[in-house]
């Protein structure tokens, strides 16, 4: 019977680290916000061929505002850190490609990474926008509109 206590105990104590680790890493809500964004592919950065999993794992891309369906925006061009879950969700997409993206605008990430043309080590960043996969949109969508 104290063998069973023993694996009982473990498994509690483990649940517990877990959630208190999860806990610290969590960003408070007041340093984030949501935004919607439909623009253009100008350019996508070196994939990482690798999925997150112990480390946050990010890939770039940055994108010509056209829309801002939610939030708020106010540049022409952003750059995304997307957070690869497979290490290729940006493969098939090309400069050009109309999409919609949902990002969240957070003072802090897991992981920052730095790739020419993109964000360099001395830039100071005010905002991270951690992105995930765009839809592509086919040019006759309505703007901010259900689109297939």
């Amino acid at each position: 019977m104290s063998l069973m206590k023993e694996i009982i105990a473990t498994i509690c104590l483990a649940v517990v680290f877990i959630h208190a680790c999860q806990s610290k890493a969590r960003v408070a809500p007041s340093e984030t916000h949501n935004l919607v964004i439909e623009g253009f592919v100008e350019k996508i950065g070196a994939a990482p061929r690798v999925g997150s999993g112990e480390l946050a794992v990010y890939q770039f891309a940055k994108y010509n505002v056209t829309q801002v369906c939610e939030g708020e925006y106010h540049q022409q061009d952003i750059v995304i850190d997307h957070l690869m879950l497979y290490g290729d969700e940006l493969d098939a997409f090309r400069p050009g490609d109309k999409v919609r993206l949902v990002a969240k605008k957070s003072n802090t990430i897991f992981t920052r990474n730095n790739e020419d043309g993109f964000r360099n080590a001395s830039d100071k960043v005010e905002f991270f926008y951690i992105g995930e996969k765009p839809k592509l949109l086919s040019p006759n969508c309505s703007p901010c509109e259900p689109c297939e």
